[in-house]
């Protein structure tokens, strides 16, 4: 569950708008607080964290939605969240992998896990 909320977190940050059906950028023009945004604000320098004020302006130019979203990865937060998505699926899968599931029930299970968490859209 949170790893697929951190993937959607990420997809309304950075996700292609053919694929998400979402404008670029949304959930930045938003506002959203997502922990994405918490950990880049978390780690931001005074200059980066000027340049993270512009979240939640509906006007955002795509430029100005770009240096966002270059200062979230500048500051290492979309690694950071990767990471974390990533560990959190590796947990869902040995918790699935034990024998208080069915074994015939464990590979749809892990399959359904990296797809939700690995989605474009």
């Amino acid at each position: 569950g949170d790893a697929f909320q951190m993937r959607d977190d990420v997809m309304g940050a950075f996700g292609d708008t053919s694929m998400t059906g979402k404008p670029v950028g949304g959930d930045l023009r938003e506002g959203k607080p997502t922990p994405l945004l918490a950990r880049a604000i978390a780690s931001a320098t005074t200059a980066q964290a000027k340049i993270l004020e512009m979240v939640g302006s509906i006007d955002l130019s795509d430029e100005q939605v770009a240096d966002i979203q270059q200062t979230i990865v500048d500051v290492g937060a979309l690694d950071e969240l990767e990471s974390l998505i990533a560990s959190n699926v590796a947990s869902a899968i040995q918790a699935i992998e034990s024998p208080a599931i069915a074994e015939a029930a464990q590979q749809p299970l892990i399959e359904l896990a990296e797809f939700i968490t690995n989605r474009s859209s």
